[in-house]
Order: structure tokens, then sequence, then C-alpha cells
């Protein structure tokens, strides 16, 4: 009898639920109906003048980093060379004090690879971060134009009518908004 009873009220408050017919959001309002865009977002992070911009930026400082780096290899082949050479005449516990000042020195050369690195990774996330915060605003003013409140990735779309792609309109208001980025760099 009560195990009856309780499915009664669940039956009864399912029905109620799908009486309402609406879905409400937080506040007891309808919610609107879907009106969905496609935008192909690595496109638009690929093609971008801004972008590519940050890209020849990173690629200008990373061959800069590259040619240092080469000249620091040749010096410490060098060095290597040369502790070899003495390897012959000096004593073990001067070699050993010469060959711990060559290994502090490799250290420091891959300390300072490792910083340059980490430069170039942060330079490249603020441009990129720079550039998504653009699009947001520019994809937001389109929403508002348009009318549209909900954006899908290509990627994620199976079949679509092209008129829903805003991609080409929304990369060209970005390259005119944001044609460039200037990445922090430091310089040595």
């Amino acid at each position: 009898m009560k195990s009856s009873k309780i499915r009664l009220a669940m039956a009864g408050a399912l029905l109620a639920m799908f009486a309402v017919g609406t879905p409400a959001n937080a506040y007891g309002q309808a919610t609107p109906p879907a009106k969905i865009v496609i935008l192909e977002f690595q496109r638009i992070m690929l093609e971008s003048a801004a972008a590519i911009d940050i890209k020849v930026q990173i690629d200008q400082r990373r061959l800069v980093y590259q040619n240092d780096i080469t000249k620091q290899e040749k010096m410490l082949r060098e060095a290597e060379r040369e502790l070899a050479r003495q390897a012959t005449i000096l004593a073990p516990d001067a070699l050993a004090q010469k060959r711990r000042e060559f290994e502090g020195r490799i250290a420091e050369v891959q300390t300072g690879m490792q910083a340059r690195k980490r430069e170039l990774d942060q330079a490249f996330a603020y441009g990129m971060k720079e550039v998504q915060r653009t699009l947001t605003m520019i994809i937001a003013a389109l929403a508002k134009e348009r009318d549209f409140n909900l954006v899908l990735p290509h990627g994620q779309i199976v079949f679509s009518d092209s008129s829903l792609n805003i991609t080409d309109e929304t990369l060209r208001r970005l390259n005119a908004q944001l044609p460039t980025v200037k990445v922090p760099l430091v310089q040595n």
C-alpha cells in the first residue's frame, strides 16, 4: 500500500513537470529558443593577421636565441677540448675542480635555454590571449547584430547550412580591429 502511494506521488510529480511545458532558467523565465551559428575557431587562430604577427615575432626572437645558443655550445665544446688537453698535466684535484666549473657552465647554459623557452611560451600565450579576448568581443557584437545566442565550433558539426557560418565575417572584423599584437619579449 505504501509503495503504491509513493509511485502515485512520483507519477503526479512527473506529470506536473511535463505539464509545465517550457523549461525555465534560474530566474523562472522561459529559456529562449536557440539561435545557432557556427565558428571555425582554429581557422581564425591560424589565419588572423594578429596570430600570424605573433608567430613572426616569436620566430624572430627564437632565431636570435638559437644563434646565441649555438655560440654558447661552441664555447662549451672548446672548453671541453681544453679540459681534455689539461687532463694529462693537471693534478687530480685541480682537474676535478675544472670539471666542476665546466659542468656548472653547462648547467647555466641549460638553465638559460629553459628560461628563454619559458619566455617564448609566455609571450606566445599572452599574444594569443589578446586575440581571444578581442575575438570574444567581436562575437558578442555579432550576436547583438544578428540576434544569435549560441556559437558552436565547426569541428563539432556534421552538417549545417553555410549561412550559419560566421567565420569569414568574424575573421574580417578581427583583422580590422586587431591587425597586430605586440608580444612582450625580454631583449638580451
